[in-house]
C-alpha cells in the first residue's frame, strides 16, 4: 500500500474534535480478524487515513471471538473454535497494536440477543431452551434471518451483562457497543408466561394478538429501557471511564420493529454516543433523516449522535461525493461524528473512499474523540 496519508505538522495542529469510526465485520464476514499481520495492517491503515474509533465485532452467531470464562460457566464454546484453531486473541491484538496510536477500540456486541442465524438457534438455544424468545405460537422468534433469546428474560439479560462487563475487566478498551439487537426483540416476541403475566398485572388482559398495537409495543419497549439502564449502571461501576455505545435501528422502525426506544435512551442520557443505521442510498436521503431527526434534540444531546453510514445502502453505492457530504452535513448539524459500515468498503477500487474521505472530508486533520456531554 502507497503511503499516501500523512499528517503534516499544520495538520497536527488544527486537530478535530470528532467520531471517526468504522466497523470491522467478524470472521464470518471478513479475515482481518484471523490473522495478526492483516490486524497490523488494518491499523496502520486506519491510523494513515485519519480514523480514531475501531467498532470490532466480538460476539457472532453464538460465539465470542475473546477467550470467555462467562461462555465456559454456561457451557457454550469458551471462544470461537476458528480462533482457538489459529490460536489467537483477535480482541486483544487489536489492543496491542492500537497502543501509541489514535485509535480507540470498542468491542461491538452485534449479534446482542441473536442467538444463532440456525433456525433450531445454534449451539445456544440447544444448551438453553429456556432462553428462546416465544412467538404467539408458542414457537421460537425467527427475525431477519436469525432466531432470537429472549430479551426480557432476567436469566438471559444477565448472560449478556456478564459478557459485556468480562471484557471491560480483561481488557484495556475505550468502550463497548451494542447494536440493532441489543437491547432488542422483535416485535413477534414477548409472548413467554413471564411477559405475558407482567403485562396483565399491568393492564388486567393478556396481551393483544397485534403485535405491533402501540401500547404493546411500548410496554415491552419499556422493558427493555428498564434493562439498559442496569446495564449502563454496572458497565459505569465496572469502569467509569468506559464509554457505552449503542448502534440501534433508525428511531420510528427500531421501535416498531425491534422494540428499540433508542429516541428515549439518548434523551434520558443512557449512552454516550448513539450510532444509529441512517443506511440511506444517496446523500439527498441521508440528509433528509439527519434533518427530520436533528431537530427533535438539543444541541447537546446531537452531539452524542453518531450516525452510521454505509457504503452501500438499499443495494445502492453511494458515490464518493454522497460520503463527503454526508460527513459535512453531520459536522453542520453539530453531530458527534460517525462510523462506517464496513471496513472493506474503505479499500475497494484502490482505497477510493479512504481518499476521498482523507482529501475532501478533512481526515488529513488529526481528530481526538469528543467527551460526552453531561
Amino acid at each position: 500500500m502507497d503511503k499516501f496519508f500523512r499528517f503534516s505538522t499544520v495538520d497536527n495542529i488544527k486537530k478535530m474534535t470528532e467520531i471517526r469510526g468504522v466497523w470491522l465485520l467478524s470472521r464470518f464476514n471478513s479475515p482481518v480478524l484471523t490473522s495478526r499481520i492483516r490486524i497490523k495492517n488494518t491499523l496502520d491503515f486506519l491510523e494513515e487515513c485519519g480514523f480514531n474509533t475501531l467498532f470490532v465485532a466480538v460476539w457472532n452467531q453464538g460465539y465470542t471471538a475473546f477467550e470467555s470464562e462467562v461462555m465456559a460457566k454456561h457451557g457454550f464454546p469458551k471462544q470461537d473454535p476458528l480462533y482457538v484453531e489459529l490460536g489467537i486473541d483477535p480482541l486483544q491484538e487489536l489492543i496491542n497494536q492500537a497502543k501509541g496510536r489514535n485509535l480507540a477500540i470498542f468491542p461491538w456486541f452485534e449479534y446482542g440477543f441473536a442467538a444463532s442465524p440456525l433456525f433450531d438457534g445454534g449451539h445456544i438455544l440447544t444448551i438453553k431452551p429456556q432462553w428462546s424468545a416465544t412467538a404467539q405460537s408458542g414457537n421460537q422468534v425467527r427475525h431477519g434471518g436469525l432466531t432470537w433469546m429472549n430479551s426480557l428474560d432476567m436469566e438471559v439479560q444477565q448472560f449478556i451483562t456478564d459478557l459485556l462487563l468480562e471484557v471491560i475487566e480483561k481488557y484495556e478498551v475505550a468502550g463497548v457497543q451494542g447494536c440493532d439487537r441489543l437491547p432488542a426483540l422483535p416485535h413477534l416476541g414477548g409472548y413467554d408466561e413471564q411477559t405475558k403475566n407482567k403485562y396483565r398485572n399491568r393492564f388486567g388482559s393478556n396481551p393483544p394478538l397485534n403485535t405491533k398495537q402501540p401500547a404493546w409495543v411500548q410496554f415491552r419497549a419499556n422493558l427493555l429501557t428498564d434493562y439498559l439502564k442496569r446495564l449502563r449502571s454496572e458497565i459505569k461501576i465496572k469502569d467509569s471511564n468506559c464509554l457505552f455505545s449503542i448502534s440501534p435501528s433508525p428511531f420510528k422502525f427500531g421501535l416498531n420493529n425491534v422494540l428499540q426506544d433508542s429516541e428515549n435512551w439518548l434523551k434520558q442520557g443512557l449512552v454516550d454516543f448513539l450510532c444509529p443505521q441512517w443506511y440511506r442510498e444517496n446523500f439527498s436521503a441521508y440528509r433528509a433523516e439527519v434533518d427530520r431527526v436533528a431537530s427533535r434534540f438539543s444541541s447537546r444531546e446531537r452531539q452524542k449522535i453518531v450516525p452510521g453510514i454505509a457504503f452501500t445502502a438499499n443495494r445502492r453505492n453511494l458515490t464518493a461525493s454522497d460520503i463527503v457530504n454526508c460527513v459535512n452535513h453531520n459536522r453542520t448539524k453539530g453531530l458527534g461524528g460517525q462510523v462506517f459500515f464496513f471496513y472493506e468498503g474503505l479499500t475497494k477500487n484502490s482505497n477510493q473512499m479512504a481518499l476521498t474521505l482523507y482529501k475532501s472530508a478533512d481526515y488529513s486533520k488529526l481528530a481526538i474523540l469528543p467527551t460526552p456531554p453531561q
